[in-house]
């Protein structure tokens, strides 16, 4: 059995998602991200998608890096809850399989509180891809708060 991965770039480093959870890839440069007042650190705001707005993380905020917007920065749509939100990444730079056997599971250091995200290390040759759950990376709070965002500012019914 194998794995297909969408990997990724953020400051050089390589990570990998499963090509399954991913909704769509975007060019950062093509869309204006508005800023949110006192939206939470990683939140760099959100865009017009289709008529729809997508509330954008930053990846390299969410791993505690410096902040910076690369002319080839990406941003990979995912479901978080039952929201898509986009998470911005340096570069996407390939789509792998990998044999379920080349993938070990996350420490168990790395798999509770703050580094919940991180479901597992694949091997691919010589590299090793971080696997991440992206939707992992909003904490329960983080969504709640992007539900209340959408209801205020954009009026969506109350019942979400």
């Amino acid at each position: 059995m194998q794995t297909q991965l969408l990997l990724f770039d953020v400051d050089g480093k390589q990570y990998g998602v499963e090509a399954d959870k991913v909704q769509g890839i975007l060019r950062l440069n093509k869309f204006t991200v508005q800023k949110i007042p006192a939206a939470p650190q990683a939140l760099d705001g959100m865009i017009n998608l289709r008529g729809s707005i997508v509330y954008v993380f930053n990846l390299r905020a969410k791993l505690g890096l410096e902040r910076s917007a690369e002319p080839e920065s990406k941003i990979i749509l995912i479901y978080a809850d039952t929201m898509i939100v986009g998470c911005i990444v340096d570069e996407v730079t390939d789509i792998v399989k990998i044999a379920e056997t080349d993938i070990e599971a996350a420490p168990a250091f790395m798999t509770g509180g703050e580094m919940s995200y991180i479901k597992g290390i694949g091997k691919q040759e010589e590299a090793m891809i971080v696997i991440l759950e992206l939707a992992e990376f909003l904490t329960a709070a983080e969504v709640s708060r992007l539900y209340e965002y959408a209801r205020d500012s954009i009026g969506l019914a109350a019942d979400l």
